[in-house]
Protein backbone atom coordinates (compact mmCIF):
# COMPACT_ATOMS: atom_id res chain seq x y z
CA UNK A 1 0.00 0.00 0.00
CA UNK A 2 1.39 3.48 -1.13
CA UNK A 3 0.93 6.46 0.76
CA UNK A 4 1.84 10.41 0.33
CA UNK A 5 3.71 11.27 3.11
CA UNK A 6 3.87 14.38 1.64
CA UNK A 7 0.53 14.98 1.63
CA UNK A 8 -0.12 13.81 4.80
CA UNK A 9 2.35 16.40 6.60
CA UNK A 10 0.56 19.10 4.73
CA UNK A 11 -2.84 17.91 6.26
CA UNK A 12 -1.81 17.98 9.45
CA UNK A 13 0.22 21.60 8.90
CA UNK A 14 -3.24 22.76 7.87
CA UNK A 15 -5.23 21.23 11.01
CA UNK A 16 -2.52 22.60 13.57
CA UNK A 17 -3.10 26.15 11.72
CA UNK A 18 -7.01 25.72 12.17
CA UNK A 19 -6.61 25.07 15.53
CA UNK A 20 -4.11 27.73 16.30
CA UNK A 21 -6.70 30.49 14.83
CA UNK A 22 -9.57 28.83 16.62
CA UNK A 23 -7.52 29.55 20.05
CA UNK A 24 -6.74 32.74 18.87
CA UNK A 25 -10.30 33.75 18.01
CA UNK A 26 -11.23 32.37 21.52
CA UNK A 27 -8.75 35.04 22.85
CA UNK A 28 -9.93 37.73 21.22
CA UNK A 29 -13.77 36.80 22.31
CA UNK A 30 -12.73 36.56 25.86
CA UNK A 31 -10.83 39.39 26.31
CA UNK A 32 -14.29 41.39 25.56
CA UNK A 33 -15.63 40.25 28.95
CA UNK A 34 -12.45 41.91 30.86
CA UNK A 35 -13.42 45.03 28.81
CA UNK A 36 -17.14 45.58 27.94
CA UNK A 37 -16.66 49.19 26.62
CA UNK A 38 -14.50 47.58 24.16
CA UNK A 39 -11.27 47.53 22.49
CA UNK A 40 -9.18 49.21 19.61
CA UNK A 41 -6.82 46.92 17.23
CA UNK A 42 -3.51 48.17 18.91
CA UNK A 43 -4.51 47.57 22.18
CA UNK A 44 -6.52 44.57 22.32
CA UNK A 45 -3.27 42.98 20.06
CA UNK A 46 -1.08 43.95 22.87
CA UNK A 47 -2.57 42.91 25.22
CA UNK A 48 -3.34 39.88 24.11
CA UNK A 49 0.34 39.33 22.34
CA UNK A 50 -0.21 38.74 18.87
CA UNK A 51 -0.14 40.50 16.01
CA UNK A 52 -1.97 43.67 14.76
CA UNK A 53 -2.61 42.16 11.54
CA UNK A 54 -3.77 38.65 12.77
CA UNK A 55 -5.79 40.76 15.18
CA UNK A 56 -7.40 42.80 12.94
CA UNK A 57 -8.15 40.06 10.72
CA UNK A 58 -10.09 38.15 13.89
CA UNK A 59 -11.69 41.10 15.06
CA UNK A 60 -13.07 41.92 11.02
CA UNK A 61 -14.53 38.09 10.41
CA UNK A 62 -16.55 38.79 14.11
CA UNK A 63 -17.81 42.22 13.16
CA UNK A 64 -18.94 40.54 9.44
CA UNK A 65 -20.94 37.62 11.64
CA UNK A 66 -22.49 40.17 13.86
CA UNK A 67 -20.47 38.79 16.96
CA UNK A 68 -19.15 42.43 17.51
CA UNK A 69 -20.02 45.70 15.97
CA UNK A 70 -17.79 48.69 15.34
CA UNK A 71 -17.63 52.14 16.75
CA UNK A 72 -16.11 54.32 13.44
CA UNK A 73 -15.61 57.26 14.91
CA UNK A 74 -13.45 55.98 17.68
CA UNK A 75 -12.32 52.65 16.05
CA UNK A 76 -13.75 50.48 18.93
CA UNK A 77 -14.92 47.16 19.01
CA UNK A 78 -17.84 45.99 21.21
CA UNK A 79 -19.87 42.88 21.78
CA UNK A 80 -22.66 42.75 18.49
CA UNK A 81 -26.48 41.36 18.87
CA UNK A 82 -25.06 38.13 18.22
CA UNK A 83 -23.19 37.54 20.59
CA UNK A 84 -26.12 38.94 22.85
CA UNK A 85 -28.42 36.01 21.29
CA UNK A 86 -25.96 33.69 22.33
CA UNK A 87 -25.53 34.48 25.39
CA UNK A 88 -29.18 34.95 26.67
CA UNK A 89 -29.72 31.16 24.98
CA UNK A 90 -27.25 29.95 27.13
CA UNK A 91 -28.88 32.01 30.55
CA UNK A 92 -32.26 30.90 29.14
CA UNK A 93 -31.04 26.90 29.03
CA UNK A 94 -29.96 27.33 32.53
CA UNK A 95 -31.88 24.96 35.16
CA UNK A 96 -31.40 27.05 37.90
CA UNK A 97 -33.17 30.05 36.11
CA UNK A 98 -36.08 28.20 33.93
CA UNK A 99 -36.74 26.51 37.63
CA UNK A 100 -36.48 29.95 39.40
CA UNK A 101 -37.84 32.42 36.77
CA UNK A 102 -41.41 31.64 37.86
CA UNK A 103 -40.48 32.53 41.73
CA UNK A 104 -39.23 35.15 40.76
CA UNK A 105 -42.31 36.61 39.24
CA UNK A 106 -44.07 35.93 42.22
CA UNK A 107 -42.34 38.05 44.39
CA UNK A 108 -41.97 40.95 42.01
CA UNK A 109 -45.81 40.78 42.38
CA UNK A 110 -45.68 40.97 46.13
CA UNK A 111 -42.68 43.87 46.34
CA UNK A 112 -42.49 45.59 43.58
CA UNK A 113 -38.97 46.19 43.16
CA UNK A 114 -36.42 44.44 40.79
CA UNK A 115 -35.14 41.10 41.63
CA UNK A 116 -32.17 39.66 40.27
CA UNK A 117 -31.10 35.85 39.91
CA UNK A 118 -27.30 36.22 40.26
CA UNK A 119 -24.54 33.25 40.16
CA UNK A 120 -20.72 32.47 40.94
CA UNK A 121 -19.37 31.87 37.69
CA UNK A 122 -15.39 31.58 36.80
CA UNK A 123 -14.55 33.58 40.01
CA UNK A 124 -16.76 36.41 38.89
CA UNK A 125 -20.56 37.13 40.58
CA UNK A 126 -22.77 37.57 37.67
CA UNK A 127 -26.26 38.44 37.25
CA UNK A 128 -28.03 35.69 35.25
CA UNK A 129 -31.95 36.91 35.10
CA UNK A 130 -33.63 40.52 35.73
CA UNK A 131 -37.20 40.84 36.55
CA UNK A 132 -38.65 44.50 37.41
CA UNK A 133 -41.65 45.50 39.33
CA UNK A 134 -44.24 47.85 37.66
CA UNK A 135 -42.43 51.45 39.23
CA UNK A 136 -41.11 54.00 37.39
CA UNK A 137 -37.47 54.23 39.41
CA UNK A 138 -36.42 50.83 39.12
CA UNK A 139 -32.37 48.98 39.21
CA UNK A 140 -31.20 49.38 35.99
CA UNK A 141 -28.56 46.25 36.28
CA UNK A 142 -28.72 44.49 33.36
CA UNK A 143 -27.94 40.28 32.44
CA UNK A 144 -24.32 39.87 32.59
CA UNK A 145 -23.06 42.74 34.10
CA UNK A 146 -20.34 41.28 36.89
CA UNK A 147 -20.26 42.64 40.20
CA UNK A 148 -17.64 43.39 42.92
CA UNK A 149 -16.12 40.04 44.61
CA UNK A 150 -16.14 41.15 48.00
CA UNK A 151 -18.77 43.65 48.38
CA UNK A 152 -22.72 43.37 48.19
CA UNK A 153 -25.54 40.85 49.14
CA UNK A 154 -25.02 37.82 46.37
CA UNK A 155 -20.79 38.41 46.83
CA UNK A 156 -21.24 37.87 50.60
CA UNK A 157 -23.49 35.11 50.32
CA UNK A 158 -21.01 33.14 47.88
CA UNK A 159 -18.52 33.72 50.79
CA UNK A 160 -20.82 33.02 53.67
CA UNK A 161 -20.42 29.26 52.50
CA UNK A 162 -17.53 29.18 51.29
CA UNK A 163 -14.33 27.21 53.65
CA UNK A 164 -12.57 29.52 55.45
CA UNK A 165 -9.46 28.97 53.56
CA UNK A 166 -10.99 30.05 50.39
CA UNK A 167 -12.49 32.93 51.31
CA UNK A 168 -9.36 34.30 53.03
CA UNK A 169 -7.52 32.90 49.21
CA UNK A 170 -10.27 34.95 47.25
CA UNK A 171 -9.63 38.38 49.82
CA UNK A 172 -5.52 38.27 49.28
CA UNK A 173 -6.44 38.06 45.51
CA UNK A 174 -9.07 40.59 45.04
CA UNK A 175 -8.23 43.59 47.07
CA UNK A 176 -10.57 46.44 47.42
CA UNK A 177 -9.95 49.57 49.40
CA UNK A 178 -13.90 50.00 50.32
CA UNK A 179 -13.94 46.64 52.00
CA UNK A 180 -12.97 46.53 55.92
CA UNK A 181 -12.22 42.96 55.79
CA UNK A 182 -12.78 42.21 59.82
CA UNK A 183 -16.59 44.00 58.98
CA UNK A 184 -16.50 41.58 55.99
CA UNK A 185 -16.15 38.85 58.30
CA UNK A 186 -18.49 39.54 60.46
CA UNK A 187 -21.18 40.15 57.93
CA UNK A 188 -20.62 36.06 56.90
CA UNK A 189 -20.86 34.97 59.81
CA UNK A 190 -24.33 36.90 60.42
CA UNK A 191 -25.28 35.36 57.06
CA UNK A 192 -24.69 31.99 57.78
CA UNK A 193 -26.88 32.33 60.76
CA UNK A 194 -29.65 34.57 59.44
CA UNK A 195 -29.80 32.68 55.96
CA UNK A 196 -29.81 36.36 54.59
CA UNK A 197 -27.58 39.27 53.74
CA UNK A 198 -28.36 42.97 53.73
CA UNK A 199 -26.21 45.52 51.92
CA UNK A 200 -26.68 49.50 51.77
CA UNK A 201 -24.81 51.63 49.44
CA UNK A 202 -22.12 49.05 49.33
CA UNK A 203 -22.24 49.02 45.05
CA UNK A 204 -24.50 51.55 44.06
CA UNK A 205 -25.34 54.86 45.73
CA UNK A 206 -28.84 55.44 47.20
CA UNK A 207 -29.48 51.21 46.82
CA UNK A 208 -30.29 49.03 48.96
CA UNK A 209 -30.50 45.51 48.73
CA UNK A 210 -31.65 41.98 50.24
CA UNK A 211 -30.33 38.67 49.37
CA UNK A 212 -30.80 35.20 50.39
CA UNK A 213 -28.82 31.77 48.84
CA UNK A 214 -30.18 29.08 46.51
CA UNK A 215 -28.94 25.70 47.39
CA UNK A 216 -28.41 23.19 45.38
CA UNK A 217 -28.91 19.00 46.10
CA UNK A 218 -25.49 19.03 47.32
CA UNK A 219 -25.99 21.77 49.87
CA UNK A 220 -23.44 24.37 47.54
CA UNK A 221 -24.60 27.62 46.67
CA UNK A 222 -25.65 27.43 43.15
CA UNK A 223 -26.97 31.13 43.26
CA UNK A 224 -28.47 34.20 45.02
CA UNK A 225 -32.27 36.03 44.81
CA UNK A 226 -31.33 39.72 45.52
CA UNK A 227 -33.71 42.46 45.52
CA UNK A 228 -33.02 45.97 45.43
CA UNK A 229 -34.73 49.88 45.78
CA UNK A 230 -34.18 52.81 47.16
CA UNK A 231 -32.42 52.91 50.49
CA UNK A 232 -34.98 55.52 51.79
CA UNK A 233 -37.95 53.35 51.29
CA UNK A 234 -35.97 50.71 53.43
CA UNK A 235 -36.12 52.68 56.31
CA UNK A 236 -39.46 51.92 56.93
CA UNK A 237 -38.70 48.64 58.77
CA UNK A 238 -42.01 47.06 58.16
CA UNK A 239 -41.24 47.07 54.46
CA UNK A 240 -37.94 46.06 54.85
CA UNK A 241 -39.09 42.98 57.03
CA UNK A 242 -41.70 42.38 54.56
CA UNK A 243 -38.96 42.50 51.20
CA UNK A 244 -36.47 39.94 54.00
CA UNK A 245 -39.64 37.49 54.57
CA UNK A 246 -40.33 37.16 50.92
CA UNK A 247 -36.74 36.77 49.95
CA UNK A 248 -36.34 34.01 51.82
CA UNK A 249 -39.38 32.31 51.38
CA UNK A 250 -38.41 32.66 47.66
CA UNK A 251 -34.83 31.46 48.10
CA UNK A 252 -36.45 28.02 50.22
CA UNK A 253 -39.18 27.54 47.61
CA UNK A 254 -36.22 27.57 44.92
CA UNK A 255 -33.84 25.59 47.27
CA UNK A 256 -36.41 22.68 47.63
CA UNK A 257 -36.94 22.38 43.59
CA UNK A 258 -33.32 21.91 43.33
CA UNK A 259 -33.02 19.41 45.60
CA UNK A 260 -32.45 20.69 48.81
CA UNK A 261 -34.38 19.99 52.08
CA UNK A 262 -32.20 20.77 54.80
CA UNK A 263 -33.26 24.56 54.90
CA UNK A 264 -32.95 26.10 58.31
CA UNK A 265 -34.21 29.99 58.92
Amino acid sequence: MFTNKGSKGWLKMAEKRKNINIRRTAQVLKAFSEKPKGWGVTELSSHLGLAKSVTHGILRALLEEGLLKKDKDKEIYTCGKEILKLALFFYSNMEITKIARPRIKQIVKKINETVLLIQYIDNKVVVIDKVVGDKPLQLGLRIGVGLPLLRGVASKIFLAFLPDEKVDNIISRNPDPQVDITKLKEDLKSIREKGYAISDEEIYKNILAVGAPIFNKDGKVEAVISTGGLSAIYKNLEKRDKVIKATLTTAKEISSQMGFLNWKW
